[in-house]
């Protein structure tokens, strides 16, 4: 969803050489919009095996950084399975009362840090201004729907997933 495209957008501003979206067949416009805002890579996971890609790309040391920004409870599994030893795992979703549960002697063998993420703080809205402003990514492409404010229920609906609406949200 957006918070996707906005990492891939965070990953390219930062100067990640390798920037890998993964979603499912279903999300196929918006991993077309990520390859669009900076992605080299992007999947679909029901198709292609994020793993085998990601240590192909990285000579089997994995990814430095995985960003996880998915609603779903089996994503902090295949996000410590994406990174490296010494690496960091950033939990931006979450997976609202579905439990989660991964094992834990990876985390503390490889010495990987978890950092869960759930807030806005002003330093980072004002570079992601800066970056908006700057003109280098067509941010209106990833504007899938318009509502007004009589539809709002429906707005939250759209960008939770619970209905089904034409674009890319």
């Amino acid at each position: 969803g957006p918070q996707g495209l906005a990492a891939t957008v965070t990953a390219r501003e930062s100067g990640a050489k390798h920037i890998v979206v993964i979603g499912l067949s279903k999300d196929e416009a918006r991993l077309v919009m990520a390859k669009r805002l900076g992605a080299t890579h992007a999947i679909a996971a029901d198709r292609d095996d994020p793993r085998s890609l990601v240590s192909d790309l990285t000579n089997g040391e994995m990814a430095n950084v995985v960003i996880d920004v998915t609603n779903t409870a089996s994503s902090p599994t295949l996000a410590v399975d994406l990174v490296r030893a010494a690496g960091t795992v950033i939990l931006a979703g979450g997976a609202g009362q579905q439990p989660s549960s991964f094992m834990t002697d990876r985390i503390t063998a490889d010495e990987i840090t978890i950092r869960g993420v759930n807030t806005h703080d002003s330093p980072a809205v004002k570079q992601s201004l800066s970056i908006a402003e700057s003109g280098r990514y067509s941010l209106e492409d990833i504007v899938s729907h318009r509502f007004n404010i009589e539809e709002s229920e429906r707005a939250i609906q759209t960008v939770a997933g619970d209905i089904q609406v034409d674009g890319l949200i």
